[in-house]
């Protein structure tokens, strides 16, 4: 769920006049083959239309070693991270209309113990309005995910979390309403987040590639996730037993699609409880989040955890759904599906541009510690193999892709860099946002 900060800046999947009827296949195969040739992305895509594919791609690799080699397929599943929320906010419209929930019921007939619970409403976790701070950005999270951990452990974990502000005063995306609203439904139904899943969405809808993921077992044809350092790098696992409700599903682009098609064509939820997922404050909804482009509004949820990264969308006046999954990026997953819509509607595109060598001596004028006024965050530039790499506190290190003898950028990212060694600073650029930093000791 790491990358959610940036890709929450980035609307990937509404970009088009989406009234096409064709798509051109061979174009999308020749983009995805690029992108696979250069080591770009690992990954695997779905595209319906009625209901019915109208196109699917698989690239890369699914685990690969010096042991293993399996390409990634069509069924080929990946942690989706927070997808999982649609899927959530789902059962939760569900247990509504069973009038076994409503949203103005309290947090504190659940979990007093959580702060603030008794003004805390059913509704403010669903829009990210409850004011509670988010679990992955508390300092022992890296710990608290390395191994499993019961509900009592993790309850007890957040029950030690902030108040950031009053409920319904502010939106705040915080991963820890979700975690919370997956023990509801299960305290509700005396049945596990899992077995709710199952019965009440996979199984209806024949989704028999998606479910709670567990230790990864490419044996069942589910990925590692890995990062791009000259070669594909395996990424660390961590237990799935934190992100819960927030983040814990596996499954694939063509599962999704089903999904979101199905929730849109209310076989889920009715009609209401639809308006009501989609009622937007902030750009964000309750369990789906709003896109817009020149008035074309589409619907859906961005995700990602632990190295993988997933979209989800559904475009209503096209009933046309979208799904990309991947395990390895290095190049950003919002100009993959730029890439992809433009060729889909006969669009101008580029393809990724290749980076450049640097001497050494250049490289090593950028290494050191760096620090801004305008970010409470400080970045750590390395080298490694004639490579820079840059680590914020708590993260992997990743590469700066060279652009220039002073420009990088780490487009899984969507950031560049350019540095001044003359004056020991560090610019960067992120959505659209510009950030000075210093070299520390400088």
């Amino acid at each position: 769920m790491k990358l959610r900060i940036v890709l929450q800046f980035v609307l990937i999947l509404v970009i088009f006049n989406l009234n096409a009827q064709i798509v051109n296949k061979s174009k999308l195969d020749s983009f995805f083959s690029f992108l696979n040739e250069k080591n770009k992305t690992m990954g695997s895509i779905s595209i319906s239309k009625n209901g019915k594919q109208i196109y699917s791609n698989a690239i890369g690799f699914c685990a690969i070693n010096s042991q293993l080699k399996l390409p990634a397929n069509g069924e080929s599943k990946y942690r989706v991270g927070s997808v999982t929320k649609t899927f959530t906010a789902t059962m939760v419209f569900q247990l509504i209309e069973e009038n076994k929930l409503a949203l103005s019921v309290t947090l504190n007939q659940f979990f007093p113990q959580i702060p603030n619970a008794s003004n805390i409403t059913i509704g403010n976790l669903l829009n990210h309005r409850s004011g509670l701070s988010d679990f992955i950005n508390d300092t022992n999270y890296s710990e608290w995910t390395s191994k499993p951990r019961t509900k009592v452990e993790i309850l007890n974990f957040l029950s030690k979390g902030k108040v950031l502000f009053s409920p319904d005063m502010a939106m705040q995306y915080s991963n820890t309403n979700y975690l919370l609203l997956g023990y509801i439904i299960e305290s509700i139904t005396g049945k596990s987040y899992s077995e709710n899943i199952r019965s009440r969405i996979t199984d209806p809808l024949k989704m028999n590639h998606t479910y709670v993921g567990v230790e990864i077992n490419p044996s069942k044809n589910e990925c590692y996730s890995y990062a791009y350092n000259g070669v594909w790098e395996q990424r660390e696992e961590r237990d799935m037993s934190m992100p819960g409700g927030a983040g814990n599903i596996v499954s694939t682009p063509n599962d999704l699609v089903v999904f979101i098609t199905a929730l849109f064509n209310h076989k889920l939820v009715s009609d209401s409880s639809l308006k009501k997922m989609k009622s937007i404050k902030n750009g964000i909804g309750m369990g789906l989040n709003e896109y817009e482009f020149n008035g074309v509004i589409a619907y859906g949820h961005l995700g990602g955890i632990d190295g993988f990264s997933a979209v989800m969308g559904y475009f209503p006046m096209d009933s046309m759904a979208i799904s990309y999954t991947t395990n390895g990026q290095f190049y950003a997953l919002k100009d993959i599906m730029l890439g992809c819509l433009a060729i889909c509607f006969n669009k101008p595109y580029k393809l990724p541009s290749s980076s450049i060598l640097v001497r050494k001596d250049i490289l090593e004028k950028f290494i050191g510690d760096y620090t801004s006024e305008q970010l409470p965050v400080k970045i750590k530039i390395t080298m490694k193999d004639s490579q820079l790499y840059a680590k914020f506190k708590g993260e992997e290190p990743f590469k700066l892709e060279a652009k220039g003898n002073n420009k990088f950028s780490y487009e899984e990212g969507d950031i560049q860099v350019v540095f001044n060694a003359d004056t020991n600073e560090m610019t960067m650029r992120q959505v659209g946002k510009v950030f000075l930093f210093r070299r520390k000791g400088k």
